[in-house]
């Protein structure tokens, strides 16, 4: 895991990598806190592996913390044979991000719905 920002304009990309568990989340919390003030935010799971409850938890709570802040969220890369996909929806996050299988489309879709 070790969120990267991509850019200092939004959309703001971090990229995140490995497993996302309990033995994680103080560093995703801390590695995903500038998120909260942004206005858009994509988070990358591309290479994700696996995401326990506790990491799920720490990303819901990142989304809800943007939308507090009246920003929005884009996830991309979270990829169906590994049940990310399955698991942010049955967290209930549909209404509140949009899921991508790519960067470049969550990008698209940030720049049209969020930024213009």
């Amino acid at each position: 895991m070790s969120p990267s920002i991509a850019s200092e304009t939004p959309p703001e990309v971090f990229h995140l990598r490995g497993d996302l568990t309990a033995a994680s989340a103080a560093a995703l919390r801390r590695d995903l806190g500038p998120a909260a003030g942004r206005r858009a935010v994509l988070l990358d799971l591309t290479e994700v592996e696996f995401i326990d409850p506790i990491g799920l938890g720490v990303i819901l709570g990142t989304i809800h913390s943007i939308h507090q802040q009246g920003g929005a969220v884009a996830i991309a890369g979270a990829r169906p044979q590994r049940g990310l996909p399955t698991a942010l929806r049955a967290a209930g996050i549909n209404g509140l991000v949009s899921l991508t299988e790519s960067v470049d489309a969550a990008v698209a879709w940030l720049n049209e719905a969020v930024l213009q």
